[in-house]
C-alpha cells in the first residue's frame, strides 16, 4: 500500500523532530558540562564574590536558568520552579501572597496545590544541589504566602 502526501508530511515531521530532539540533548548535555566545569569561587559570596553577611543574596541566574548561592549552582531550566524562585528572589525577607503569585509565576489561577507542589519540587531540587539552607529559607508559614527569609532575625 502506498503512502499518500499526508501520510509522507506527517513521517517528514516526525523524522525532523527526532533530529532535532537528538541535537537537542546534545547541547543539553554540553552546557552541563560547561557549567560542571565554570570555575567557582573559593571564599565568599557566588553573586558577589564578598564574604557572606547581611547583603548576601541568591542570584536567579537568568542567563543560566540556575541558583546561584554560597558558591554552589542549581540548574533549573525554563521551568516554574525557576520562575518562582526568580519571583520570590526579587524582594527577600518578604512575603508574597499566593494570589500575586499565581499572578507573577503562572500568569493566572490555579489551585493552591499548584503552589505548594512547585515549593515541594524546588526545596527537593535545592537540597540535591547542597543548598539545603537555601531551601529552607523558602518559607510558607505565613497563612496563603511564601517568602525567601534569608535573615532569620525576621
Amino acid at each position: 500500500m502506498e503512502m499518500t502526501d499526508h501520510q509522507n508530511k506527517i513521517e517528514e515531521i516526525l523524522r525532523e523532530l527526532a533530529e532535532l530532539h537528538a541535537r537537542s540533548a546534545r547541547h543539553l548535555d554540553e552546557l552541563r558540562a560547561l557549567m560542571a566545569a565554570a570555575p567557582s569561587p573559593t571564599s565568599g559570596c557566588a553573586c558577589c564574590g564578598r564574604f557572606r553577611g547581611e547583603n548576601h543574596r541568591p542570584v536567579a541566574d537568568a542567563s543560566a536558568l540556575s541558583v546561584v548561592w554560597d558558591g554552589r549552582r542549581c540548574y533549573l531550566g525554563r521551568t516554574l520552579l525557576f520562575r518562582f524562585f526568580e519571583r520570590l528572589a526579587r524582594r527577600p525577607n518578604q512575603y508574597v501572597t499566593y494570589e500575586r503569585l499565581l499572578q507573577d509565576v503562572w500568569d493566572g489561577p490555579r489551585s493552591n496545590e499548584a503552589i505548594r507542589s512547585v515549593v515541594r519540587d524546588l526545596r527537593r531540587k535545592l537540597k540535591s544541589a547542597g543548598m539545603g539552607d537555601l531551601a529552607d529559607a523558602i518559607d510558607g508559614s505565613n497563612r496563603e504566602c511564601y517568602g525567601l527569609i534569608l535573615d532569620s532575625r525576621r
